[in-house]
């Protein structure tokens, strides 16, 4: 993952020499895209096919992206071949790739059918990358826009892990307080979880 950032960043920075980076369209967009297409065998190269495969058939009622229905289906005919065709190709050279372990998958000696292999494919690349790049995106954003908790990241009082690992989904700040009293009563506002209090902070407490 951290070589798919590194190339992400560098290739963003290589095309803006002011240094300032669109974080979605530059960042955010791809990713999730390459960190999901690698989990499942998708080349690199191709993360810009993902990407639009995503977004004409998750996006279907923006007009900005999708201007008419017919693009859904058009997105469909192209990348339900693609992935058959993968899944071809690994049947005939396995690799360590989720496409391959989809297809060698063993219940009670039956194994998941063409379609369902499609479908669970279909379901990461597109579900996966969709919600990730949102929640990566709107997270940076909230913590952008939230100078407290901003800093807290910054001085090390909250671990990188914490934010990066799972931000709010909510409109909240995207931070979790560490378990130290440092940080222990840290409430961003009324209207925001008390990140002290986050059980799922608490058990990754050491």
């Amino acid at each position: 993952m951290r070589a798919i950032i590194n190339l992400v960043y560098d290739r963003a920075l290589a095309e803006h020499a002011d240094g300032r980076v669109d974080l979605v369209q530059d960042i955010g967009v791809y990713v999730p895209s390459m960190v999901i297409g690698d989990m499942l065998g998708v080349p690199r190269e191709d993360a810009e096919r993902c990407v639009s495969w995503t977004n004409r058939t998750t996006a279907f009622e923006d007009p900005r992206l999708v201007p008419d229905f017919g693009e859904l289906w058009r997105a469909l005919e192209e990348s339900i071949p693609y992935v058959n065709n993968m899944v071809e190709q690994r049947r005939e050279n396995p690799t360590d790739d989720l496409t391959t372990a989809f297809i060698q998958a063993e219940v009670d000696g039956d194994h998941l059918s063409p379609g369902e292999v499609l479908m669970f494919f279909y379901l990461l690349m597109v579900a996966g990358n969709d919600s990730t790049r949102a929640v990566f995106t709107s997270g940076m954003k909230n913590l952008i826009e939230d100078p407290e908790q901003m800093k807290l990241v910054r001085s090390g009082a909250v671990p990188l892990e914490q934010p990066s690992e799972q931000p709010d989904h909510r409109r909240g700040a995207p931070t979790r307080a560490a378990q130290d009293p440092a940080t222990r009563r840290f409430r961003a506002s009324s209207d925001r979880h008390d990140c002290a209090r986050c059980p799922s902070r608490r058990r990754g407490a050491r």
